[in-house]
């Protein structure tokens, strides 16, 4: 039986911004591909599950675009 990591969002949140600004991520085309490419890593190794509402927990890391923007400096 697998079993799931507590999910933090705000560590996801984290490490999703350190990465986008690791990679020079500038558009908001590329930082959902990176918001994509990240939680369905996670999902793949078991820190999220399929039981959770992923289309919803995606959506909500797109909507901190402009969040993202302003703590990279990027405004």
């Amino acid at each position: 039986m697998t079993e799931y990591i507590t999910f933090d969002q705000e560590a996801l949140w984290a490490e999703i911004a350190e990465q986008c600004a690791s990679e020079g991520v500038a558009t908001q085309e590329s930082f959902n591909e990176m918001v994509d490419e990240i939680v369905n890593e996670r999902l793949g190794v078991g820190e999220l599950s399929p039981d959770q509402n992923i289309d919803r927990i995606i959506e909500s890391f797109k909507q901190r675009w402009p969040r993202y923007q302003q703590e990279s400096g990027q405004l």
